[in-house]
């Protein structure tokens, strides 16, 4: 296994944090509750190490809680102090409620069923508020106490303007508030599926969509009155309440269902769509905005072109109008307006192109229907209708049969407007015709300058891909940061208490594995005699049963059972370097033949090696690489793989994957120049896109590299290249 230079630089950083979080826990065993803020702000150059450092010893602090010795607290402490000083953000358990502990734990007033959604900035939580006896929603900060200033007051942003509306279609808001330095805020938990659920399944019919979005522009004009734009209206963000029909004569505010509960018969309901997620609304008066001018936030297929240029000043009323006919669209046709190969492409043909005319994708849509859809997804945003109150009169007047004020666009208009949009597009046909008449050299000229524009349209291309390749590479980055949180939190105890018994250990070790599904085996194994005088040998491994998730294994990793743990790479590597380190794929023979990956921490007594903590991963778990691709929309429908700083494969979608293979297998000048730039910048942990070919498909494809950090893996995603150039196989930095 080649190894990571280790700079002297971060090894007095690595013993500075050692020696003051080994002074915070001699002061809590003294019965003290020292300051962490205080011990943070006296290192600032520290202080992202010790704050991961705290929140690891809580983690295990709470695991290894009821194996340790009773330990007094200080009067003037939380009363639901942890035995490191500081209170738990959300506790597991209750003492006044030891005998029905909710499942995922509580926050004030509230305690957590279950989870229910989760976004780039919040969590959402099933909840019961226990002094009213009554099921909510509670939604928090996900980045919890570590949340930064922005954070907390786009946050809280959100909670003010839904908590200004009070709207039977709009998601009512109950309390906001903070806790232990969580914020979070209730809400009316809405029991029904979203509407892109119901029209996934297949488009709705054209009057029922019609009287759903009437509701919805109805609510949106409420909003609007009250001074609040929504910005991010899309089907995800509208949810269906189930609820029984009592009015006889009332025209439902959305398609009913026939479903059956108990499969005895059919029970008709009536849905309530109810508008959420106003986590980038607007308010109108007083300029009260958090998005800076040109940055871009929303979702490119529902969001109105202003909105997809960063012209944040020009967004108001009009462009939640344009969403709404987004999801008036969608409704109908099974798919939204503009939806693209990935992000970037999508938000050009918001700016660039028209809709495909309704009637072409569902001919049974009435023409006033099509007219009033197209009318919201006007480019000019005063072409629209002016307010959503607008939109809901035509489309109370296509319900009720009446003439709608809205008209069709006509042919030589939209070519009109067309030329209008795209000057450039229309000059170079106007030039390129009149050079075919007149001269050839004006044709000569003028493909050479559109072969510029597509070479820099190719390289913008390949900026946004690498950033989206990036953001997986990040969220693996973060997954593997969580995980490596355990043996790191572990190791820091282990390194300070000598006085565990092999019980406290085993059930500790029992704990962690039922704590995170994503670990397949932890262990614990020490020097000779340094557990016990009398016992050479120490190293106890509990692990799941093969891939189960229910059930875990408690091995002894010595003889008898097994050669001896010392000589193996997982200990034997940190024990030399010093230094966490992830290590090469390997076959656990003796779990069960299960392909994995193990991050070892070795821990020091009295200034000298005792031991190493290491978790297992199985490479399993990689699987999930292809889901976060789909949901960027950047592989479109292709694979990415993990690659070690040695160049071997530990992970890969193709199912001709073998364990052990290394890129430089097939980087060699005869096979293709691209792959010895491609291992060049695995080599190097540097980003950039490569131009090559498919190991095992041999076409052309483009290989996008983004490092994953904290292992010093790389990940890479193969996409395939239509217009394969071969002369550009060098990296794009």
């Amino acid at each position: 296994m080649n190894a990571e230079p280790h700079s002297s630089a971060d090894s007095i950083d690595d013993s500075r944090v050692n020696e003051i979080v080994a002074e915070y826990l001699a002061a809590l065993d003294a019965g003290q509750v020292p300051d962490r803020a205080a011990l943070v702000a006296r290192q600032p150059d520290l202080a992202a190490e010790l704050i991961e450092c705290f929140a690891d010893l809580d983690r295990i602090g709470l695991l290894a809680e009821p194996l340790q010795p009773p330990r007094a607290v200080p009067r003037d402490g939380p009363d639901n102090a942890t035995p490191f000083g500081e209170p738990l953000t959300m506790p597991l358990s209750s003492p006044e409620r030891a005998d029905a502990e909710p499942p995922c734990g509580r926050i004030g007033d509230y305690e957590l069923i279950e989870e229910v959604a989760r976004g780039g900035m919040g969590v959402v939580f099933k909840a019961r508020q226990v002094s009213l006896n009554r099921i909510v929603a509670v939604k928090m900060v996900l980045a919890g106490q570590f949340a930064s200033g922005s954070d907390v007051i786009r946050f809280r942003a959100e909670a003010e303007a839904a908590a200004r509306l009070q709207h039977p279609n709009i998601v009512a808001i109950h309390e906001v508030g903070e806790h232990d330095g969580q914020h979070f805020f209730s809400m009316d938990f809405v029991d029904g599926p979203s509407l892109t659920e119901i029209i996934r399944e297949q488009p709705l019919p054209p009057r029922d969509a019609a009287a759903l979005l009437k509701t919805l522009a109805e609510a949106v004009q409420y909003a609007h009155e009250k001074g609040v734009v929504h910005r991010d209206l899309k089907p995800s963000n509208v949810l269906m309440e189930r609820r029984e029909s009592s009015d006889e004569g009332r025209e439902p505010e959305c398609p009913r269902r026939e479903t059956s509960s108990s499969g005895s018969g059919p029970s008709t309901l009536d849905p309530r769509p109810r508008i959420t997620d106003f986590g980038l609304a607007k308010r109108i008066e007083g300029g009260s905005d958090l998005t800076g001018t040109g940055q871009i936030l929303g979702t490119p297929s529902y969001m109105p072109p202003e909105q997809a240029a960063g012209r944040n000043d020009e967004i108001g009323p009009a462009s939640d109008v344009y969403s709404l006919g987004a999801i008036l669209y969608e409704s109908v046709s099974g798919r939204p307006p503009f939806r693209a190969q990935s992000p970037l492409d999508t938000l050009v043909q918001v700016l660039e192109t028209e809709p495909v005319p309704l009637r072409l994708l569902n001919p049974a849509v009435p023409r006033d229907l099509e007219t009033i859809a197209m009318k919201c997804l006007q480019k000019d945003s005063r072409r629209r209708y002016a307010t959503a109150g607008e939109l809901a009169d035509d489309l109370r007047r296509f319900l009720a049969g009446e003439p709608i004020r809205a008209r069709a666009v006509s042919r030589v208009e939209r070519a009109w407007r067309w030329c209008r949009r795209r000057p450039g597009w229309a000059a170079m046909i106007g030039v390129s015709v009149a050079a075919l008449l007149l001269i050839t050299a004006g044709s000569v000229w003028f493909s050479g300058r559109l072969r510029q524009q597509l070479a820099r349209t190719e390289e913008k291309q390949h900026e946004l891909e690498i950033a989206l390749a990036r953001q997986v590479a990040e969220r693996l980055d973060s997954d593997l940061r969580q995980l490596a949180a355990v043996p790191r939190g572990l190791a820091l105890l282990l390194a300070e208490r000598s006085d565990w018994t092999e019980t406290q250990i085993d059930e500790t070790l029992r704990g962690l594995i039922e704590s995170d599904p994503r670990i397949f085996g932890i262990c614990v194994a020490l020097e000779p005699y340094t557990f016990d005088a009398s016992r050479e040998h120490f190293a106890r491994y509990v692990s799941r049963r093969s891939n189960q998730t229910d059930d875990a294994d408690l091995k002894f990793l010595h003889p008898p059972h097994y050669e001896l743990y010392r000589g193996w790479d997982w200990y034997r590597l940190p024990q030399q370097d010093g230094r966490p380190r992830w290590s090469e794929p390997y076959l656990d023979t003796g779990g069960g033949n299960i392909p994995m990956v193990t991050f070892s921490v070795p821990f020091q007594r009295d200034g000298r090696f005792a031991g190493v903590v290491t978790a297992d991963l199985s490479l399993a778990y990689f699987r999930q690489l292809k889901t976060w691709l789909d949901e960027l929309k950047l592989a479109r429908g292709d694979y990415g793989f993990v690659i070690s700083p040695a160049g071997t494969f530990i992970s890969d979608a193709n199912s001709d994957y073998q364990m052990g293979k290394k890129l430089s297998d097939f980087a060699r000048p005869e096979f293709d120049p691209g792959y010895t730039a491609l291992l060049t910048l695995v080599q190097r942990k540097e980003p950039g896109a490569v131009k090559g070919r498919d190991f095992w498909s041999g076409e052309p494809c483009t290989f996008l590299v983004a490092p994953v950090t904290s292992s010093g893996w790389s990940f890479v995603a193969v996409v395939p290249d239509q217009s394969f150039l071969s002369s550009r196989s060098a990296p794009i930095r």
